[in-house]
């Protein structure tokens, strides 16, 4: 009889302390059993303050504590990652880890989350192979200042692994990756050229990794120029900074087929029906007037930003 997969999951935080104490504590409510572990990334001064509060709730609680910007954290949280896993990750009892960060809400146990989640598979957000957005994502369209990086990423995994087909690209608000693909990814060669949003999946493809693909992925993604004004009424995994609205989480909630991964969501999860309904007419007619407000652009079919 095949073991069943080890779920673990990596909550992945830099600020906004209370609010990581309140998810902690719904991700434990909704996944007894569950291993979870913190990757802190903020200020090296705010470490011990947070693994005084988050500490006793969780597995493990790792930090890391190398004196880096916010934005080279940002930007390469994939290597903060790979960090992770070789300083504590690679000891600790998972198959695969569910990366949650800070500011995503699960509205469903994780064991459903990823039903029938196979060792070698990753779960991404809104993968698409880059032909189809290369020309105009801000990592890659012409005039990026970023266009070359990713140039060089492509060379340089076609040198490694012989690699020529196609990269991809996601949106990295949340995955699901194996401990095997940790393991090579800690140990590739030029760990700091690339995004890790292209990176991740290309690397994963090239080095024979599958990919579980649902519509509970569907992502939006930032200035998609092919995409309906009617997505940001759909969906509930964004890369924007807007927060998802609670309307449309309580009515994935209600539908059988609903996405059930929200980003990002800046708010304390709902404790009872009475909250879930308040906060829904509250979001409903707050998102009403907004529209009211924000002027139709004609040309493209759609509210103006």
């Amino acid at each position: 009889m095949t073991e069943p997969l080890r779920l673990a999951v990596l909550f992945w935080c830099y600020h906004a302390l209370d609010l990581c104490e309140d998810r902690i504590r719904d991700l434990r409510a909704r996944n007894p059993g569950v291993p979870i572990y913190v990757l802190f990334g903020g200020p090296l001064d705010q470490a011990p303050r947070f693994e005084a509060a988050l500490g006793p709730l969780v597995d493990d609680f790792y930090a890391f504590t190398e004196d880096r910007t916010p934005y080279w954290k940002w930007y390469h949280g994939d290597l903060m990652i790979a960090r992770w896993h070789e300083d504590r990750g690679r000891d600790l009892p998972f198959d695969s880890i569910f990366i949650a960060q800070w500011d995503l809400l699960l509205t469903a146990p994780l064991s459903s989350v990823c039903a029938g989640l196979e060792p070698d598979e990753l779960m991404l957000p809104g993968l698409r192979p880059m032909p189809a957005v290369h020309h105009w994502w801000y990592w890659t369209r012409p005039g990026s200042p970023h266009r070359d990086e990713y140039r060089q990423f492509m060379e340089s995994l076609a040198a490694t692994t012989g690699f020529t087909g196609d990269g991809l690209g996601c949106q990295f608000v949340f995955a699901c990756l194996p401990k095997r693909f940790l393991e090579a990814y800690a140990t590739r060669p030029e760990p700091t050229l690339g995004f890790l949003e292209y990176t991740i999946p290309t690397c994963a493809r090239a080095w024979g990794f599958r990919f579980r693909e649902s519509r509970q992925f569907e992502t939006r993604w930032r200035r998609d120029p092919g995409e309906a004004w009617t997505t940001r009424f759909t969906c509930t995994l964004s890369t924007e900074k807007e927060p998802v609205p609670c309307w449309l989480v309580e009515l994935h909630r209600l539908a059988p087929n609903g996405q059930r991964i929200v980003h990002p969501y800046h708010y304390y999860a709902p404790r009872s029906l009475t909250s879930r309904v308040r906060r829904f007419s509250r979001s409903l007619a707050r998102t009403v007037i907004d529209a009211c407000k924000r002027p139709f652009n004609v040309d493209r079919g759609r509210r103006s930003a």
